[in-house]
């Protein structure tokens, strides 16, 4: 599997690496491939999936551990490269439901324990929410590049805009102006981040707890790959405050670099 799907050469040094987006799909067809069919496990017998990622990460030739080889043949099983746009390319990563945290804090423990964690399959993400994640990145990257064209005119219709939503009553031109500033910068920002070359949808756990309850938050950062929860932009305002807006926020998402752990496995067989 090392030579056939490539694994470590789809972790790029600036994100995954287009050129090898089948990768993930020659994981997947070979892990289904080495499966055995539910009848034949019920009698006792044949592999699971877990199974077959387990003794694939029993590599003595690398000097990583097994559960970390294990985690990444389980990471790269549950990426897709969802979106191909001219430079960019949107993938997804879609965790098992069930897993609490990160792939890497998962999948610990003794055999036993961290199959049972490989084996666990139902997607957090459904085919409809990836769509939708696809598409909410062309309307968040349209509604940037219009509205930067709005905050550009700077007239009366714009500064009336941005003082109904965004200022005090009593803030004036200057005050106006700052925010038409702050708001156009970002919205500068925004568009960039949508229509970088490498974006990457994904699960956020450390928020799982209060998802519901929540819009958005970003931390700015993470070069050029992006692991984003959000489906749209968001930004933040302190409303009723006369001066300087808040710096607008990229996107409602934590923004953060992956750091892939480029390891070697390879499925037998």
């Amino acid at each position: 599997m090392k030579d056939e799907a490539q694994i470590a050469s789809l972790f790029g040094p600036d994100g995954f690496s287009s050129a090898h987006f089948k990768t993930p799909d020659k994981v997947r067809d070979k892990i289904y491939s080495q499966t055995s069919y539910a009848i034949v496990r019920f009698f006792g017998a044949g592999k699971t999936s877990g199974d077959v990622i387990y003794e694939a990460a029993n590599n003595t030739a690398s000097p990583t551990a097994v559960n970390d080889r294990a985690a990444t043949l389980k990471f790269v099983k549950h990426l897709y490269r969802a979106k191909k746009r001219g430079a960019q390319d949107v993938w997804i990563y879609s965790p098992p439901s069930e897993h609490a945290g990160w792939i890497f804090d998962e999948i610990t423990g003794n055999k036993e324990t961290v199959i049972a964690k490989l084996n666990k399959e139902a997607e957090l993400f459904s085919e409809t929410d990836k769509n939708s994640m696809c598409s909410a990145l062309a309307l968040a990257l349209k509604i940037s590049e219009d509205t930067k064209i709005k905050l550009a005119d700077n007239n009366e219709t714009t500064k009336s805009f941005v003082k109904r939503w965004f200022m005090d009553e009593d803030c004036g031109d200057t005050e106006i102006n700052e925010a038409i500033a702050k708001l156009s910068d970002g919205f500068k920002r925004i568009a960039v981040c949508c229509n970088s070359n490498t974006l990457v949808f994904t699960d956020y756990p450390d928020w799982r707890d209060r998802r519901n309850t929540l819009m958005g938050g970003a931390i700015p950062g993470g070069g050029r790959l992006f692991i984003l929860k959000a489906l749209l932009p968001t930004w933040r305002t302190e409303a009723g405050i006369c001066g300087p807006v808040r710096e607008p926020l990229s996107m409602s998402s934590h923004i953060m670099r992956f750091v892939p752990r480029i390891i070697d496995t390879g499925i037998k067989g």
